[in-house]
């Protein structure tokens, strides 16, 4: 290869990466939004004041539970003889059912029994099981003025 071919395939490489690194910032000023125009702001609900009424909603309301669902979400299961953890996240918890809170209807459903405990730190957990086949804890902190999910337990092995 000659000198003036190396040359000018660096060339080349330069101006592919200085006209990406130029559309990147054209994009990024193109949606960036218009002085004076609405910028939509994420709906942020106000906490229920008790537990009970948190916990109603969270039931109740899917949105409510994205929300106020802990990400990336420990996510605790049987394994052979073993508790095998996994760290959730939203992109993949379509594959990890057992991470998810039932709505009220999927409880009614399942015909689930619904046991709260809540710890001297402020801590409550969630127990919902019927006779066979489902035993799943689910663990809520308060953080940011409100509880958020932050833990799933399952006894029921695979």
């Amino acid at each position: 290869m000659h000198l003036n071919q190396i040359k000018i395939r660096r060339m080349n490489c330069r101006c592919s990466y200085a006209l990406i690194v130029v559309a990147s910032f054209v994009a990024l000023l193109s949606s960036s939004p218009v002085r004076g125009a609405e910028v939509p702001v994420a709906h942020v609900s106000a906490c229920p004041g008790s537990f009970n009424g948190f916990l109603e909603r969270f039931a109740a309301d899917q949105g409510f539970r994205a929300q106020h669902t802990e990400y990336p979400l420990t996510y605790l299961r049987p394994r052979g003889r073993k508790m095998e953890t996994m760290r959730v996240v939203p992109a993949v918890k379509a594959h990890y059912p057992g991470a998810s809170f039932p709505s009220d209807n999927e409880q009614a459903t399942m015909q689930l029994e619904r046991h709260i405990t809540a710890t001297a730190s402020g801590t409550y957990t969630v127990t919902l099981s019927k006779d066979v086949g489902y035993d799943r804890t689910f663990v809520f902190r308060q953080t940011q003025g409100c509880w958020r999910l932050t833990e799933v337990r399952n006894a029921v092995p695979l």
